[in-house]
């Protein structure tokens, strides 16, 4: 009998011993962040923001944000208001973030016919009472304004340039010089010069840099020659709207100054100084025997001493060096050198160069390839 209550103790220990329920840690609330913000001039016909920035122009009739918030729970309350010096000026009211909702976009803040008031803005998002996301923006108190235009040949300084009014011949680069205050992102500068009261350069920049300070314009000669005497004016607009100009002349000088053009290289030229066979771009063939090199000059007298140097792989392989015959050669035209080898040879093969000289000054230079030869298999 003993044993028979002994054996029922051991069964009823079996099945009231407990089994431990497994444990798990509860999943982290997400933290609400916002993921995405923009501000922008308004919605374009798509619904998209137009001209996004951080700062607007004068003027500005609307300011629409695009937000994307991050661990927002649905139905969670969330808002947003707008302040300018630590006071609230516009708000949207709490209202729960929607199961589907993205990306949104909300006008912020609106100035009819007179533009948004300028001023320095903070636009806070609210997820219940903590804020999730700032950003930043401005409206500029100031017109857009391009002022005090100066002209001058030389890359002076933008703060130092004083300008100019009268230039000798031969200027091949014009600088244009101006303030500037107002100016927001997104709006399109215009510079154009005029030669006798013809347009014969435009170029147009969307601006992107900041709202006041000093810009530097250039206008490039065509074709490596100077610009032609006459009379000049160079005119800044804004969004389409012309904000000034200035005017300057390119005085007409009997005596030009010594200036050689561009190096064209070929592997022969006519009698005229046509070229013939120019460079391609892969290079010389490997047996090519001999390479001009053909360029026009202007203003070259008599006695100038000028020379062609070249050069192979970064090594100096010939030059000749000569005084200019103006009864010969004239003042201005066409002329070219040549580069062979004096003994008929086939030019080894690499990267040469050929530079022309006036006064020992550097002119222009060419570079040109000469395949290297590769024996057939």
């Amino acid at each position: 009998m003993i044993v028979i209550v002994m054996g029922l103790i051991a069964i009823m220990g079996r099945w009231h011993a407990p089994t431990p329920a497994p444990t798990s840690t509860p999943a982290p609330t997400p933290v609400p962040f916002v993921s995405y913000a923009a501000v922008g001039a308004g919605l374009d016909e798509s619904g998209a923001l137009r001209m996004i920035a951080d700062t607007f122009c004068q003027g500005t009739p609307e300011i629409v944000a695009e937000l994307a918030l991050e661990g927002v729970q649905p139905e969670t309350m969330w808002r947003w208001e707008v302040q300018r010096g630590g006071e609230v000026v516009a708000s949207q009211p709490a209202t729960p973030w929607g199961r589907s909702e993205n990306r949104i976009a909300v006008p912020v803040l609106t100035g009819g016919s007179k533009g948004v008031e300028p001023g320095q803005y903070e636009l806070l998002v609210y997820v219940g009472d903590q804020v999730v996301g700032e950003h930043p923006f401005r409206v500029l108190d100031t017109a857009p304004r391009v002022l005090n235009l100066r002209v001058t040949d030389v890359p002076a300084p933008t703060g130092g340039a004083s300008g100019e009014s009268r230039f000798k011949a031969g200027v091949r680069v014009i600088y244009l010089n101006y303030d500037y205050e107002g100016l927001c992102p997104g709006l399109d500068i215009s510079h154009t010069l005029y030669r006798e009261g013809e347009p014969i350069q435009e170029s147009v920049e969307t601006w992107s840099g900041a709202s006041q300070g000093v810009a530097q314009v250039s206008f490039q000669a065509p074709g490596d020659l100077p610009f032609p005497s006459g009379n000049y004016e160079v005119t800044v607009a804004v969004a389409g709207e012309e904000q000034a100009r200035v005017e300057f002349t390119l005085r007409e000088e009997t005596e030009v100054s010594p200036a050689f053009g561009g190096i064209i290289i070929a592997l022969g030229v006519q009698a005229d100084g046509t070229p013939i066979l120019p460079a391609p771009d892969r290079g010389f063939d490997w047996n090519t025997k001999v390479v001009y090199a053909i360029f026009d000059y202007v203003g070259m007298r008599d006695g100038l001493a000028w020379a062609a140097i070249w050069n192979r792989n970064g090594q100096e392989v010939a030059r000749e060096e000569h005084f200019w015959d103006a009864e010969t050669d004239g003042t201005a035209g066409t002329r070219w050198v040549a580069y062979y080898d004096e003994r008929g040879r086939v030019l080894p093969g690499g990267t040469y160069s050929v530079t022309l000289y006036i006064e020992n000054v550097a002119q222009r230079t060419a570079e040109f390839n000469v395949l290297y030869y590769v024996p057939s298999e």
